[in-house]
């Protein structure tokens, strides 16, 4: 039971429905950026959204979505403090009155989004001339369909934050349910496969101030974190970069998936099921002439953190307390950005470790922070210029099939300005050198594939820890080798298969071959 009660709590933690209390004040260390230039900035390196096929829903612009209009006003969009105390919204005007006198600005309301049936299925944008095309029961483009930019600068970077809103995370549609019913028991099975009203997404831009012409990297929010991408190891069609959502949980990818997908976070050495990203569906304001500038553009300032609906404290979804098989959220709605680490913070990448015992079983959950530059939280160990744990993992995210890195040049490096001389290590595949990251202590080699057995990696250089994925048979093996066991200037990693399964390796020279400090397993995306 202690087992069953951990993994459950560990999935609240992991979701992405706004689980993070909000914060006793919302502060943060920035160089204050004049409007015009956020609004530069952020046109420059607005992200190309991409959906999946079988997507519902689409971001929508807040005042568009706020004013909605039902001929029954019991059905609309309402404000509440209890299921019997709620205050129908009819425009953002609407909104601020009610919150308004609220010192706490709406702590502990919550915003009930219109809809009865299972997933609020049967409501969608009022808008009759806008473009919208099945499955899609959202406005594909124009006004009613948008996202959002805060601009903040601070140690020689910009950092340009962007959020998008969906009015549900349906995250048990097309087969992600069978997943888990699959591989879960059956009592576990609603609460890992969570849904929840509203549903706020996104990723981080970083660029240098003093050359802001192309990105330095990218941060991508998902389940389980935020994780870096070097600009070089991306999509970018000229600036800007390319964002997979996945169906119905909207976590962001720097990839499309076309199989069946797996989330990154694993429990008991179990792949999380993902709604499907093969991005055929483009966000029909993607191009500069479908967004357009002016009031009715696609790409909206988030008002200030105290401001409106930003500065909102409250729920952006209601938490029913119904049955999770009657099609019953079982997962609150997210918190406004501005009460969210990712706004607060841009500089800082989050990410969920999940320890494991000797039996296998998951023993505890931990947050891991990596930050550019101070912040605001004495609670934090990850300030600027000093290594943890967490700065290399921040590298490994889906993509990543390898993260050679050295964690106090890499914490040096970005807390310092860009294009400071600091050296990362050099990686060869099967004898040909990978391309190097223009990241100070990190080399990162990404593909669509992990790597396979037979396949042979030289590090070169100054490293901490080695992060490999590789893959055999139905199984993918992440390795992770860590300080104390990387003692030299070179090493060389070797991928075996054992009876089908992935066997990785490490040797230094004049040393013994050592296995990895930690694996995660997971089968292989089918």
């Amino acid at each position: 039971m202690l087992a069953i009660a951990f993994v459950v709590l560990l999935v609240l933690f992991l979701s992405k429905g706004g689980e993070e209390s909000p914060p006793e004040r919302l502060v943060g260390f920035t160089t204050p950026v004049e409007a015009d230039l956020q609004e530069d900035l952020a046109r420059r390196f607005r992200p190309l959204l991409f959906l999946d096929s079988a997507e519902s829903w689409r971001p929508v612009e807040i005042g568009a979505f706020l004013a909605e209009a039902e001929p029954d006003p019991t059905r609309g969009h309402s404000l509440c403090a209890s299921p019997s105390d709620c205050k129908a919204l009819e425009s953002v005007e609407t909104f601020d009155s009610v919150i308004g006198s609220d010192p706490a600005l709406g702590d502990g309301l919550y915003i009930d989004i219109a809809g009865g049936l299972p997933n609020g299925t049967e409501h969608h944008s009022p808008d009759s001339d806008c473009e919208r095309s099945a499955p899609a029961v959202d406005c594909e483009s124009g006004a009613s369909s948008a996202i959002y930019y805060n601009v903040s600068s601070d140690r020689g970077r910009f950092y340009i934050d962007y959020w998008w809103f969906l009015r549900y995370n349906d995250f048990r549609r097309l087969g992600s349910l069978a997943k888990c019913e699959r591989d879960l028991p059956a009592n576990l099975t609603k609460r890992l496969c969570f849904d929840h009203e509203g549903d706020w997404e996104g990723v981080t831009v970083v660029v240098p101030v003093e050359n802001p012409a192309a990105p330095e990297y990218v941060s991508y929010a998902s389940h389980e974190g935020t994780f870096r991408y070097a600009a070089e190891r991306l999509e970018l069609e000229g600036t800007r970069p390319r964002v997979y959502l996945a169906d119905g949980s909207h976590a962001a990818y720097p990839n499309a998936c076309l199989g069946d997908c797996n989330q990154t976070t694993r429990i008991l050495t179990i792949a999380l099921p993902e709604g499907g990203y093969d991005g055929r569906r483009p966000w029909g304001n993607n191009s500069d002439a479908a967004c357009q500038d002016g009031p009715e553009s696609c790409l909206r300032q988030l008002p200030g953190p105290g401001e409106s609906w930003n500065g909102f404290r409250g729920r952006w979804g209601e938490l029913c307390s119904g049955g999770p098989g009657q099609g019953c959220p079982v997962a609150r709605g997210p918190l406004s950005p501005a009460a969210q680490a990712r706004f607060r913070d841009p500089w800082c990448s989050r990410t969920v470790k999940v320890t494991q015992g000797k039996d296998g079983r998951s023993e505890r959950a931990e947050e891991e922070v990596t930050c550019d530059s101070p912040i605001a939280s004495e609670q934090l160990e990850a300030l600027a210029g000093r290594a943890s744990d967490a700065d290399c993992a921040a590298w490994s995210g889906q993509l990543a099939v390898l993260v050679a890195c050295d964690r106090e040049t890499l914490a040096r490096g970005l807390a310092t300005e860009p294009g400071r001389e600091l050296p990362s290590p050099r990686v060869e595949i099967d004898g040909t050198a990978v391309g190097e990251v223009d990241i100070a202590g990190v080399s990162q080699v990404t593909r669509d594939e992990p790597l396979r057995p037979g396949q042979t990696i030289v590090v070169t250089g100054a490293v901490t820890d080695i992060i490999v994925k590789a893959a055999a048979n139905q199984e993918v093996r992440e390795a992770r080798f860590g300080p104390g066991e990387l003692t030299g200037e070179r090493a060389v990693i070797t991928i075996e298969a054992l009876e089908g399964v992935p066997v990785i390796s490490l040797q230094e020279p004049g040393e013994e071959a050592v296995a990895p400090k930690e694996e995660l397993v997971r089968p292989l995306d089918e």
